[in-house]
């Protein structure tokens, strides 16, 4: 495998942060998550299918998997990491450990070191770092949403969060979608914008300069409710969408496939 560049995170529109900003993240809204995961029983409005234990469960066999895919150095095979508490741990201590393991994985590698991704253009420590950073931001704000009452998201980790998503719907997808003929989406939050031009297999998204093109559509908010809504996680009126319909709804069918 011939050497990675120390700095390989792909942001479209340079919103990456550095290493240990994505690890000083991870691990205030992991232990965040943890705080607040009091009720095990109860319902996650934004995953309706799951209670906290799934939420907390889910989020330790993703750090999990993580860790086995550094410590391998490949794609971790059925077995190697683990998708339930082991015997003798609850869920939150499962938790605990595999948080605790996954920093320490992270932390002790450059961003630049080779690792396996499911990320095709970023085989490296850094793509997880980015990854676990967001990953642990938006299910800590779920946590919070079952708990009652949410916390503001960090608008920079936020904002590349924005930019994160959107680079995946590059994604080569196995049916074409019906209708993308080169229609254009301005994604905008404040100071950054992203074109996303959709086409029959994929999208091409590049960064902007904020003008809107003729014809296209326009979805604009702050970072945080601007993350959310792409995640599925924000009422349809937290963000601002004006323009071409049918571009509008060829996106948000695109996203739902990443």
């Amino acid at each position: 495998m011939s050497p990675t560049p120390e700095h390989v995170i792909a942001s479209i529109n340079d919103t990456s942060l550095r290493p240990e900003e994505y690890l000083r993240h991870l691990g205030s809204d992991g232990a965040r998550l943890r705080a607040v995961a009091t009720d095990l029983t109860a319902p996650v409005p934004s995953c309706p299918e799951w209670t906290v234990s799934d939420l907390v469960a889910h989020v330790a066999a993703v750090y999990s998997h993580k860790t086995a895919a550094m410590t391998s150095g490949k794609h971790p095979a059925d077995g190697q990491w683990a998708t339930a508490p082991p015997d003798g741990l609850d869920v939150l201590s499962w938790y605990d450990t595999e948080l605790a393991s996954i920093e320490r994985e992270l932390s002790a590698r450059a961003s630049g070191e080779p690792s396996w991704t499911w990320w095709p253009p970023d085989q490296s420590v850094g793509f997880w770092q980015r990854r676990m950073a967001q990953e642990t931001l938006v299910h800590r704000w779920d946590a919070e949403l079952a708990a009652g009452s949410t916390t503001a998201l960090d608008p920079e980790l936020a904002t590349d969060g924005i930019d994160e998503i959107l680079g995946w719907l590059g994604w080569e997808f196995d049916e074409p979608a019906p209708g993308a003929a080169g229609q254009t989406v301005l994604v905008r939050t404040p100071g950054l914008a992203w074109t996303v031009t959709l086409d029959p297999m994929s999208a091409v998204v590049a960064a902007a300069s904020g003008a809107a093109e003729p014809g296209g559509a326009v979805i604009e908010g702050s970072p945080e409710q601007l993350l959310l809504h792409l995640w599925g996680r924000a009422p349809q009126d937290a963000v601002t969408q004006t323009g071409d319909q049918t571009a509008l709804r060829l996106f948000a069918e695109r996203l739902a496939q990443v």
